[in-house]
């Protein structure tokens, strides 16, 4: 009997709970709510069950599973069709993906204040080269700034990041180079990698090229993972609550680890170091703000339509009409200027 059940576990044996749990079966649904409701004091039970749910639904692997995984893989060689605009498909951004909770989850603690002395920024449609007092290299994207802690280069090398920025580190045993983003940082001796973490944007990502970069959350966790040549990882931020959902429990963080992305001999992460733009089975509405940033346009997607429509191509000197121009004979669509604003419509 339904009243008999104890623990969170209980409820999971009960394929009804799990269908209210999903969503799928809208008996089930009205039931277990009006079970919650009639038996207020399981309440408690029942949202624990309802997490515990979610976790396990998400198919977690450990995280040491995951990293061996992706170090035994091998890339797959990719025969690529070469075109100024290339077609492959959404199987060309293929990962070695799998789900876990914990390493990148929010904390409630405040962060200690940091100082810091000087920044560096760029504007859209701007990119910069910044040399640090270390020795660092380091390539600002359009819409990024850069801040240097307090003391950098004599009691640390700490900078914090917005936006995204490709780093060829000066290689210090004794200071280790820190870079500080909104959901995690990164701790190299000497390396090059690229950090990507836009405010606006749902996820972050951190590409290693050479060396080796420590990843650990900002939680205060202690977990930390070390990427190695080649691979990536990416942070998606949780929505606040589970859309749609009645009595929604919050979501997860969802964290992917994988190899990064190659072109014929290009690395997709990297491509805009050398004025090259990428779109790797990209939707409209992933290439809106990537594209507002490199040419420094406001873009409205006035069609949902059109905003998932998928492209893969690759640009390097063309102004934002040859763009538009370049992607509508891949797939249609229209667009007019309006006030200094593009807007997009089928």
């Amino acid at each position: 009997m339904i009243n008999d059940y104890l623990q969170p576990e209980d409820f999971l044996m009960d394929d009804t709970f799990k269908k209210y749990c999903e969503g799928s079966d809208e008996r089930c649904i009205r039931f277990w709510e009006k079970w919650v409701v009639d038996n207020p004091s399981k309440s408690d039970l029942v949202e624990k069950a309802r997490y515990m749910y979610q976790v396990l639904s998400a198919n977690i692997t450990p995280l040491n599973i995951q990293v061996n995984k992706i170090n035994g893989a091998t890339q797959p060689e990719k025969q690529l069709l070469k075109r100024h605009i290339i077609w492959y498909g959404a199987a060309a951004a293929c990962f070695l993906a799998v789900l876990m909770v914990g390493l990148f989850y929010y904390s409630s603690k405040p962060a200690p204040a940091v100082l810091y002395t000087r920044s560096f920024e760029t504007g859209f449609g701007n990119k910069k080269k910044i040399i640090l007092p270390d020795g660092t290299k380091v390539y600002l994207n359009s819409g990024s700034e850069i801040k240097m802690e307090k003391g950098f280069n004599v009691d640390t090398r700490s900078v914090k990041l917005i936006g995204e920025a490709y780093f060829d580190v000066a290689h210090n045993k004794e200071k280790p180079f820190k870079v500080l983003t909104d959901n995690f940082k990164v701790t190299v001796l000497g390396t090059v990698f690229n950090l990507k973490s836009y405010p606006e944007e749902d996820f972050s990502e951190a590409s290693l090229i050479q060396g080796s970069i420590k990843v650990e959350s900002n939680s205060g966790n202690d977990n930390v993972v070390t990427l190695r040549p080649g691979q990536k990882i990416l942070f998606y931020k949780p929505a606040s609550n589970l859309k749609g959902a009645v009595n929604a429990l919050p979501q997860l963080p969802k964290v992917e680890m994988g190899h990064i992305t190659k072109l014929d001999t290009t690395i997709v992460e990297t491509a805009w170091v050398t004025n090259n733009l990428i779109f790797n089975a990209f939707t409209w509405r992933e290439m809106e703000p990537m594209l507002e940033r490199w040419y420094g346009v406001d873009i409205e997607l006035g069609d949902e339509t059109v905003a998932g429509y998928l492209y893969t191509a690759t640009f390097s000197k063309e102004n934002i009409l040859e763009v538009l121009k370049r992607l509508q004979e891949v797939k249609h669509f229209n667009y007019k200027m309006e006030g200094g604003k593009i807007i997009i419509t089928k």
